[in-house]
Protein backbone atom coordinates (compact mmCIF):
# COMPACT_ATOMS: atom_id res chain seq x y z
CA UNK A 1 0.00 0.00 0.00
CA UNK A 2 0.87 3.35 -0.34
CA UNK A 3 3.33 4.83 2.52
CA UNK A 4 3.59 8.75 1.08
CA UNK A 5 1.00 10.33 -1.14
CA UNK A 6 3.13 11.95 -4.37
CA UNK A 7 0.19 14.77 -4.92
CA UNK A 8 1.41 15.76 -0.76
CA UNK A 9 4.84 15.44 -0.79
CA UNK A 10 5.29 18.37 -3.94
CA UNK A 11 3.55 20.81 -2.03
CA UNK A 12 5.41 20.01 0.77
CA UNK A 13 8.42 20.35 -1.33
CA UNK A 14 7.20 23.28 -3.44
CA UNK A 15 6.39 25.30 0.24
CA UNK A 16 8.86 23.90 2.47
CA UNK A 17 12.28 23.39 0.55
CA UNK A 18 14.80 26.06 -0.62
CA UNK A 19 14.75 25.71 -4.14
CA UNK A 20 17.92 26.21 -6.33
CA UNK A 21 18.04 28.91 -8.70
CA UNK A 22 18.52 26.94 -11.60
CA UNK A 23 17.20 24.08 -13.48
CA UNK A 24 20.58 22.58 -13.30
CA UNK A 25 21.27 23.23 -9.47
CA UNK A 26 17.69 21.79 -9.22
CA UNK A 27 18.04 18.63 -10.65
CA UNK A 28 22.14 18.43 -9.13
CA UNK A 29 20.05 18.43 -5.62
CA UNK A 30 18.26 15.66 -6.59
CA UNK A 31 20.78 13.41 -7.25
CA UNK A 32 22.62 14.73 -3.85
CA UNK A 33 22.02 11.65 -1.64
CA UNK A 34 23.02 9.10 -4.80
CA UNK A 35 26.22 11.35 -4.90
CA UNK A 36 26.95 11.28 -1.03
CA UNK A 37 26.53 7.71 -0.42
CA UNK A 38 27.54 6.20 -4.11
CA UNK A 39 24.21 5.06 -4.40
CA UNK A 40 23.72 3.36 -1.72
CA UNK A 41 21.28 5.83 -0.98
CA UNK A 42 18.44 7.31 -3.51
CA UNK A 43 15.54 9.11 -3.35
CA UNK A 44 11.96 7.74 -3.92
CA UNK A 45 10.13 8.70 -6.83
CA UNK A 46 7.17 9.94 -4.86
CA UNK A 47 9.73 12.50 -3.31
CA UNK A 48 10.88 13.96 -5.70
CA UNK A 49 9.54 17.78 -6.80
CA UNK A 50 6.96 16.52 -9.31
CA UNK A 51 4.51 18.29 -10.75
CA UNK A 52 0.80 18.06 -9.67
CA UNK A 53 0.00 16.80 -12.86
CA UNK A 54 2.89 14.01 -12.98
CA UNK A 55 2.33 13.43 -8.84
CA UNK A 56 -1.11 12.65 -9.28
CA UNK A 57 -0.91 10.29 -12.23
CA UNK A 58 1.70 8.54 -10.09
CA UNK A 59 -0.52 8.65 -7.06
CA UNK A 60 -3.56 7.24 -8.80
CA UNK A 61 -1.92 4.45 -10.40
CA UNK A 62 -0.30 3.30 -7.07
CA UNK A 63 -3.69 3.66 -5.57
CA UNK A 64 -5.23 1.38 -8.39
CA UNK A 65 -2.59 -1.66 -8.16
CA UNK A 66 -2.07 -1.03 -4.07
CA UNK A 67 1.71 -0.81 -4.01
CA UNK A 68 4.56 1.39 -5.48
CA UNK A 69 5.06 0.98 -9.52
CA UNK A 70 8.06 2.07 -9.63
CA UNK A 71 9.91 0.84 -6.69
CA UNK A 72 13.56 1.51 -8.40
CA UNK A 73 15.59 4.56 -7.78
CA UNK A 74 14.25 6.69 -10.66
CA UNK A 75 16.78 9.14 -11.27
CA UNK A 76 19.54 6.66 -11.95
CA UNK A 77 17.11 4.20 -13.78
CA UNK A 78 18.44 1.41 -11.98
CA UNK A 79 17.68 -0.63 -8.91
CA UNK A 80 20.97 -1.64 -7.66
CA UNK A 81 22.91 1.80 -7.94
CA UNK A 82 26.52 0.34 -6.76
CA UNK A 83 29.65 2.93 -7.83
CA UNK A 84 27.17 5.89 -8.79
CA UNK A 85 29.84 8.55 -9.39
CA UNK A 86 30.88 10.63 -12.15
CA UNK A 87 27.30 13.00 -12.10
CA UNK A 88 27.31 15.61 -14.45
CA UNK A 89 24.26 17.87 -15.10
CA UNK A 90 24.28 20.08 -18.36
CA UNK A 91 22.09 21.71 -21.07
CA UNK A 92 21.35 19.10 -23.51
CA UNK A 93 22.91 19.55 -26.99
CA UNK A 94 20.11 17.82 -28.82
CA UNK A 95 18.10 20.99 -30.94
CA UNK A 96 15.12 19.27 -29.77
CA UNK A 97 15.57 19.71 -26.12
CA UNK A 98 15.48 23.21 -26.56
CA UNK A 99 13.26 25.13 -23.97
CA UNK A 100 10.01 25.62 -25.51
CA UNK A 101 6.46 25.78 -24.27
CA UNK A 102 7.88 26.65 -20.66
CA UNK A 103 9.79 23.55 -20.36
CA UNK A 104 13.18 23.44 -19.85
CA UNK A 105 15.10 19.94 -20.52
CA UNK A 106 18.27 19.15 -18.43
CA UNK A 107 21.14 15.66 -19.07
CA UNK A 108 21.95 14.16 -15.88
CA UNK A 109 25.22 11.77 -16.85
CA UNK A 110 26.63 9.55 -14.23
CA UNK A 111 28.69 6.02 -14.11
CA UNK A 112 27.71 2.77 -12.54
CA UNK A 113 29.33 -0.22 -11.56
CA UNK A 114 32.54 1.14 -12.09
CA UNK A 115 32.45 1.69 -15.39
CA UNK A 116 28.84 1.83 -16.97
CA UNK A 117 27.70 5.26 -18.40
CA UNK A 118 24.02 6.46 -18.00
CA UNK A 119 22.68 9.71 -18.90
CA UNK A 120 18.80 10.50 -17.97
CA UNK A 121 17.14 13.61 -19.60
CA UNK A 122 14.53 15.86 -17.19
CA UNK A 123 11.93 18.14 -17.94
CA UNK A 124 10.94 20.89 -15.58
CA UNK A 125 8.86 23.38 -15.22
CA UNK A 126 9.24 26.44 -12.92
CA UNK A 127 5.79 26.59 -10.80
CA UNK A 128 5.64 29.95 -8.28
CA UNK A 129 9.66 29.92 -8.72
CA UNK A 130 10.32 26.61 -7.91
CA UNK A 131 11.37 23.91 -10.55
CA UNK A 132 9.35 20.82 -10.92
CA UNK A 133 10.05 17.58 -12.94
CA UNK A 134 7.21 17.34 -15.32
CA UNK A 135 8.68 14.28 -16.76
CA UNK A 136 12.04 11.80 -16.44
CA UNK A 137 13.12 9.65 -19.54
CA UNK A 138 16.29 7.66 -21.48
CA UNK A 139 16.23 5.41 -24.61
CA UNK A 140 14.11 2.91 -23.00
CA UNK A 141 12.52 4.54 -20.12
CA UNK A 142 10.25 7.90 -20.27
CA UNK A 143 8.11 8.02 -17.11
CA UNK A 144 5.43 10.00 -17.89
CA UNK A 145 4.66 7.42 -21.16
CA UNK A 146 5.00 4.55 -19.04
CA UNK A 147 2.32 6.01 -16.15
CA UNK A 148 -0.21 7.07 -18.81
CA UNK A 149 0.08 3.63 -20.77
CA UNK A 150 -0.64 1.50 -17.65
CA UNK A 151 -3.44 3.88 -16.62
CA UNK A 152 -5.17 3.41 -19.45
CA UNK A 153 -4.93 -0.52 -19.46
CA UNK A 154 -6.09 -3.14 -16.41
CA UNK A 155 -3.55 -2.92 -14.03
CA UNK A 156 -2.13 -6.40 -12.97
CA UNK A 157 -1.20 -6.50 -8.72
CA UNK A 158 2.17 -7.72 -8.45
CA UNK A 159 1.91 -11.32 -7.11
CA UNK A 160 3.35 -12.14 -3.21
CA UNK A 161 6.85 -12.40 -3.16
CA UNK A 162 7.39 -9.84 -6.58
CA UNK A 163 8.11 -10.39 -10.55
CA UNK A 164 11.23 -11.61 -9.76
CA UNK A 165 10.53 -14.24 -7.43
CA UNK A 166 7.93 -15.75 -9.87
CA UNK A 167 10.39 -14.95 -12.59
CA UNK A 168 12.80 -17.83 -10.64
CA UNK A 169 9.97 -20.04 -9.55
CA UNK A 170 9.11 -20.42 -13.43
CA UNK A 171 11.94 -20.90 -14.97
CA UNK A 172 13.11 -23.49 -12.21
CA UNK A 173 10.09 -25.33 -12.39
CA UNK A 174 9.89 -25.27 -16.31
CA UNK A 175 13.41 -26.14 -16.08
CA UNK A 176 12.37 -29.50 -13.50
CA UNK A 177 10.05 -30.62 -16.20
CA UNK A 178 12.10 -30.26 -19.23
CA UNK A 179 14.65 -32.61 -17.90
CA UNK A 180 11.82 -35.22 -16.24
CA UNK A 181 11.12 -38.77 -17.76
CA UNK A 182 9.30 -38.28 -20.42
CA UNK A 183 9.89 -34.67 -20.02
CA UNK A 184 6.55 -32.10 -18.70
CA UNK A 185 4.72 -29.74 -20.76
CA UNK A 186 6.66 -26.26 -20.17
CA UNK A 187 4.53 -23.74 -22.68
CA UNK A 188 2.08 -22.48 -20.14
CA UNK A 189 4.98 -21.87 -17.65
CA UNK A 190 7.08 -20.32 -20.58
CA UNK A 191 4.36 -17.95 -21.44
CA UNK A 192 4.12 -16.47 -17.81
CA UNK A 193 7.66 -15.89 -17.74
CA UNK A 194 7.31 -13.89 -20.68
CA UNK A 195 4.87 -11.98 -19.21
CA UNK A 196 6.35 -11.52 -15.80
CA UNK A 197 9.38 -10.53 -17.65
CA UNK A 198 7.51 -7.62 -19.93
CA UNK A 199 6.11 -6.07 -16.56
CA UNK A 200 9.92 -5.58 -15.24
CA UNK A 201 11.70 -4.55 -18.44
CA UNK A 202 10.63 -1.20 -18.20
CA UNK A 203 11.96 -0.72 -15.03
CA UNK A 204 15.64 -1.80 -15.53
CA UNK A 205 18.09 -1.86 -18.31
CA UNK A 206 18.57 -5.45 -19.85
CA UNK A 207 22.17 -6.11 -17.96
CA UNK A 208 20.63 -5.01 -14.64
CA UNK A 209 17.31 -7.42 -15.71
CA UNK A 210 19.99 -10.59 -16.40
CA UNK A 211 21.51 -9.40 -12.84
CA UNK A 212 18.40 -9.76 -10.73
CA UNK A 213 17.10 -12.89 -12.43
CA UNK A 214 20.53 -14.80 -11.83
CA UNK A 215 20.37 -13.63 -8.41
CA UNK A 216 16.97 -15.00 -7.97
CA UNK A 217 17.56 -18.08 -9.60
CA UNK A 218 20.41 -18.56 -7.25
CA UNK A 219 18.62 -17.30 -3.90
CA UNK A 220 15.93 -20.27 -4.62
CA UNK A 221 18.16 -23.12 -6.84
CA UNK A 222 17.77 -24.79 -3.51
CA UNK A 223 14.47 -24.64 -2.50
CA UNK A 224 12.36 -27.86 -2.51
CA UNK A 225 10.85 -29.29 -5.82
CA UNK A 226 7.62 -29.52 -4.05
CA UNK A 227 7.55 -25.47 -3.01
CA UNK A 228 9.11 -24.44 -6.64
CA UNK A 229 6.07 -26.27 -7.95
CA UNK A 230 3.31 -24.52 -5.88
CA UNK A 231 4.95 -21.51 -6.17
CA UNK A 232 5.42 -21.49 -10.06
CA UNK A 233 1.61 -22.38 -10.07
CA UNK A 234 0.70 -19.88 -7.86
CA UNK A 235 2.67 -17.42 -10.09
CA UNK A 236 0.81 -19.30 -13.47
CA UNK A 237 -2.12 -18.38 -11.99
CA UNK A 238 -1.83 -14.56 -11.88
CA UNK A 239 0.40 -14.07 -14.24
CA UNK A 240 0.30 -11.51 -16.79
CA UNK A 241 -0.45 -11.57 -20.70
CA UNK A 242 2.81 -12.56 -22.48
CA UNK A 243 3.53 -10.00 -25.54
CA UNK A 244 3.09 -10.62 -28.53
CA UNK A 245 5.91 -12.61 -30.46
CA UNK A 246 7.35 -10.65 -33.07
Amino acid sequence: MIRTSAALAVLVLSACTPQATGPEAAVTAIYKPLVDSKGATGTNLADLPLTMDLALKIQELETRAEERVFDFEVAGNCQDCTGFSNLKVTTPTDPSLAPRDGHTFVEATFTLFGNEQKDMFWDLIQVDGAWQVDNIFTEGFDLRLIADDMLSNEITPEPEGGVMQCMAMLRLHADALSKATPPGDTAAYDAAFAGYRAMAEPAMTPDELAQFFASSVAVFDDTPAEQIASEANACLAGAPPAPPAH
